[in-house]
Parts: structure tokens; C-alpha cells; sequence
């Protein structure tokens, strides 16, 4: 049997990333991730030095297996991130960013990184920004559609890695909307070497989320989401108050005054929603796929099961007929 593309190339033992999630996916979820096959990534792009290195030098101790640190390339922390990079001698780099990326700057730090001996993964929102990546040398390119959580695209998942499927040569991941057997083999259909998931891992002890949060992630149905914060940058997120409000914000005047209002909202209020456990005037990011995740399960058994019930699904795909 062939190797498969991701594996070989992050030299990791099933094709599974998991998501970058701000103050969710710290070291205990993505040491997790990791010792169970995966890459785990470490999702600090809003955290204080202090947390950084703490959460860095904890995953060091959870697992020696390898994992990664995300990288805003749109950001200017990226030198900052870069720093601790090099210091702690992170193996693989988790690359990202809202779209139009400046193809300099991801030439050069990719050059960097591997000129450092380091993997990198670039998980990009646009075919373009997937492209870019690729000229840039990234070892593995991941497409993010829409119906993913967190901060979205304006494509479907299904449409985004087919076009990406046929422009791209590297290593594929696809990422939105996958959290079981079923979505996983369709990502796979489209073309992918590998999967990314991020909503379906809030659902487990090592997600360093409020208890109230993780309620309502389990009781949240198929329309449980909507998508706001246009005016800095779209999210997808569960319907509560916070939603209405910036919803109406940003329907009732321009989004120039609205993202001035709206201002370092995200990090306020996923930490108020995920970490303290306010539901309603919080932030409870999630993708879609939040609706198939009714009860919690541990990482392992996650991933395992993911990949077992794509086979599956492959399997009966083969006896398709149209005649």
C-alpha cells in the first residue's frame, strides 16, 4: 500500500490536522491529537508571551511526537511567532490568515523555515491563496470552505477543494464541515490526502473550553449557526445575543464604522464565550458539522473512528451504479 501524502510529508501516522482554535487548541489538545496519530496544532494567535511559552514548553512535555504552531501570514506578529519558533524548535510551522496573502513574505519565512529543517503546512480560505502557497514551497496545502468554524471563507468546502484539487500538486488537506465517517470520505472524493477537523474536537475533555460552552455545542442543531463579523473578518459562530447585536451592528450602518466598533472583538469574546462560559453574550465558535457531534468522545477514539467510517464509506462507494 502506498504511503500516504500527508503522513509522508509532515512525517506523521494518520492524515489528520486538527484545527487551529484560539484558546481552545492549547497543549493539552494538541499533544492529544498528536499522540493519537495526528499533527496537533497550537492555536496562541491571540495569546500573551507569558502563554505562549508556557503552553509551548507544556506540549513538549505531553508528547514527542510532532505538532505545530499556527502563524498568521497576514499578521504582524509574525516575526514575533517566528521567534519562538526558532527558540523552541518548533517542527512543523501551521501557516494561515484571512485571504490575499503577500506572496514575499510567505517566500521568505517558508525559506526560512525550511532552511531550519521544519515542515510546513499552509491552510489557505481561496484558491489563490492556496496557489501562493505552493509557489512559496509549503510542504502540504490545506483549503478551508466555508462551512467551517471560527473565521470562514465565502466558498463551500466542496467547490473550494475541487478547484484547488486541480491547480494544486502538493500534498492536499481539505477543511470545513467534517466530523465523521461519511464527511470525511467526501473530502476525500474531492481529492484530499488528508482531513482537517476543529469543531468536532471542542467536544472532548482535553478542548480547554468552559463547561457551558461545551453544553451548548452538544445541544446545537443543524441551523445553529450563523455567520457575522463581515466588517473585520467573517466568523461562523453559534446564534446567541452577541450574534444579534453585531448582526444588527452591522446591518444598520457601514462596516468602515461598524469594524471600528468591532475592533479586537474576537479575542474578547472567545475567551468570554469559550473560556468563561458565557453563552450568550460570548463567542462559541464552530463550524457547521457541530450539528452530527452529540456527545463527547476522547481524541483517539475521534480520529479512529473518522478514518474507519471514511474506509467504510469508500468501500460502498465502489458498488456505485447508475445503470
Amino acid at each position: 500500500m502506498k504511503e500516504n501524502r500527508v503522513c509522508a510529508a509532515l512525517g506523521i501516522e494518520k492524515p489528520v490536522i486538527q484545527g487551529a482554535m484560539a484558546f481552545v487548541s492549547t497543549a493539552d489538545l494538541a499533544a492529544a491529537v498528536s499522540n493519537a496519530g495526528g499533527l496537533g496544532v497550537l492555536g496562541l494567535g491571540y495569546a500573551p508571551e507569558p502563554m505562549i511559552r508556557q503552553e509551548i514548553a507544556k506540549i513538549k512535555t505531553l508528547t514527542d511526537k510532532k505538532y505545530a504552531l499556527q502563524v498568521d501570514m497576514t499578521s504582524p506578529r509574525i516575526s514575533e511567532l517566528d521567534k519562538y519558533i526558532s527558540e523552541y524548535d518548533i517542527p512543523v510551522v501551521y501557516g494561515c490568515g484571512m485571504q490575499d496573502w503577500p506572496q514575499e513574505i510567505v517566500t521568505e519565512y517558508t525559506t526560512k523555515w525550511h532552511q531550519e529543517h521544519r515542515k510546513v503546512i499552509f491552510k489557505a480560505s481561496t484558491v489563490a491563496d492556496a496557489v501562493i502557497a505552493e509557489k512559496a514551497g509549503g510542504d502540504v496545502i490545506a483549503v478551508k470552505g466555508w462551512e467551517g468554524g471560527g473565521h470562514i471563507s465565502f466558498e463551500s468546502t466542496m467547490v473550494l477543494a475541487a478547484k484547488a484539487k486541480s491547480v494544486i500538486t502538493a500534498p492536499l488537506v481539505v477543511s470545513g464541515g467534517i466530523a465523521n465517517g461519511d464527511t470525511a470520505a467526501a473530502a476525500i472524493a474531492l481529492g484530499a490526502d488528508g482531513i482537517e477537523m476543529g469543531t468536532v474536537f471542542l467536544a472532548t475533555a482535553q478542548a480547554a473550553i468552559h463547561p457551558n460552552a461545551k453544553k451548548a455545542l452538544l445541544a446545537a442543531g443543524d441551523m445553529s449557526t450563523v455567520e457575522t463579523n463581515y466588517s473585520i473578518g467573517p466568523t461562523r459562530e453559534l446564534k446567541n445575543e452577541l450574534t444579534k447585536r453585531t448582526v444588527a451592528l452591522e446591518q444598520g450602518t457601514s462596516f468602515t464604522e461598524a469594524a471600528k466598533k468591532l475592533k479586537n472583538a474576537d479575542s474578547i469574546t472567545i475567551n468570554k464565550g469559550l473560556v468563561h462560559g458565557d453563552t450568550e453574550n460570548g463567542a462559541i465558535m464552530c463550524g457547521q458539522d457541530v450539528s452530527l457531534i452529540n456527545e463527547q468522545k476522547a481524541v483517539t477514539e475521534i480520529i479512529d473512528g473518522v478514518l474507519a467510517g471514511a474506509q467504510e464509506r469508500i468501500k460502498e462507494m465502489q458498488n456505485f451504479s447508475w445503470e
